[in-house]
């Protein structure tokens, strides 16, 4: 009959103990979902408005607690106390500590002294933690949260021996197995929903601070770039470098479509957006028209990026007009001496070879006249007189 009266308390310790660590779950959960906390940067008056409800959510556990024996109860408030400071720091953390002991000082019973030296004991372990802890809490796993529940809820029973001593052993021999089951699983489960919210807000803080500096970067730079939503192909946006060089206002730009400035057809267009897509990135050379009228050669690199909870196509442009035109009068000239190389070649007379020629003409012409001056200034086809065989002196 003693034996079946032990297990029946132990069925209804585990039965109370995890009621009242539903109750912290579902309300930390609650707490979770409807306030929004930066628990990484926050604000002391964010400290303020956490710690309040957090003490709040305490209470409500420490109201509904199992009665082991007149004057000595047990809840989860050891998990929430530890938890708080060890995820919210010492100002939250400790308003948790002063709410719940008042709390229990004002329950009172035999156990009073000892549930008090509970809660300063789990709040010390939490901010001990929070100091020697390496990493990012954000990261904090399952394993570490484990063995900070043990070590809390290892002191908790430590702290039992405070009990008059004709209730230490009844206390141990009835909570021990509950609470170094029941609560450190507890603090892995608040302690992952705390560990979520902080990887959840180091994301919007990461997201934020990217779309800061890639807004700089885009404002900034000299070279021209645009924002476009590949569904459409509209510009959703286009930086002051563009403005300058395609001559609309940026208005009138976010007003427009790819298609009013790249000189491609639709269905080409859409098939690069889709390139772009898939691949990750493309480069393509085009044709972009100016307001002024004028047609420019550009060479665009796009690919996709994610702002403002929208997928968009991020392309660089840079206007390659002059290189194309160089390049191209580059090739022609290559052709051209090609071409020259494949045709017989002539020696070209030289102007001393032809000045050489013509002056021996001239006087060859001049000596048959037999009038040097006469013959001064003339060619061959305007110098007269007959030809006569010259007499060699011997």
């Amino acid at each position: 009959m003693m034996g079946n009266g032990r297990v029946a308390m132990a069925d209804s310790t585990f039965v109370a103990l995890a009621l009242n660590a539903g109750l912290l779950l579902s309300s930390t959960l609650i707490l979770d979902l409807v306030v929004a906390f930066d628990l990484a940067r926050p604000s002391l008056a964010r400290k303020l408005i956490a710690g309040t409800l957090l003490s709040l959510v305490g209470i409500a556990v420490m109201a509904l607690p199992f009665e082991l024996q007149p004057g000595v109860v047990f809840d989860v408030r050891s998990v929430l106390v530890s938890t708080a400071t060890l995820f919210y720091g010492a100002v939250p953390g400790g308003m948790v500590m002063v709410a719940s002991a008042a709390f229990r000082l004002a329950q009172g019973g035999a156990g009073t002294a000892v549930g008090v030296s509970v809660v300063l004991v789990s709040g010390a372990l939490g901010l001990l933690f929070r100091s020697r802890l390496r990493g990012d809490l954000a990261d904090l796993g399952w394993r570490r949260l484990l063995l900070f529940g043990l070590v809390v809820h290892g002191a908790m029973l430590v702290c039992m021996l405070g009990l008059p001593r004709e209730l230490i052993q009844g206390v141990l021999r009835n909570i021990s197995l509950p609470v170094l089951t029941i609560y450190p699983v507890v603090t892995v489960a608040v302690g992952q929903l705390m560990a979520r919210r902080l990887r959840q807000e180091r994301l919007t803080r990461d997201l934020a601070d990217s779309e800061a500096r890639f807004r700089s970067l885009f404002q900034d730079s000299h070279v021209m770039m645009f924002l476009i939503d590949p569904s459409d192909g509209a510009i959703v946006d286009a930086n002051p470098a563009a403005v300058r060089h395609y001559g609309w206002t940026l208005d009138e730009l976010r007003s427009m479509r790819v298609g009013d400035i790249d000189l491609a057809s639709s269905a080409d267009l859409s098939t690069k957006f889709a390139l772009v897509q898939r691949s990750r990135g493309r480069t393509f050379l085009v044709s972009h028209r100016r307001k002024d009228g004028s047609i420019r050669i550009v060479e665009v690199y796009s690919g996709p990026v994610r702002l403002h909870h929208r997928e968009l196509l991020y392309s660089i442009v840079v206007d390659v007009t002059e290189r194309q035109r160089a390049a191209a009068e580059r090739e022609e000239a290559a052709e051209q001496r090609s071409t020259s190389s494949k045709m017989p070649s002539r020696r070209a007379d030289s102007p001393k070879r032809r000045s050489s020629a013509s002056a021996s003409r001239s006087g060859c012409c001049a000596s048959r006249s037999g009038s040097p001056k006469s013959a001064v200034g003339r060619s061959t086809f305007t110098t007269g007189g007959p030809m006569r065989p010259t007499r060699r002196s011997t």
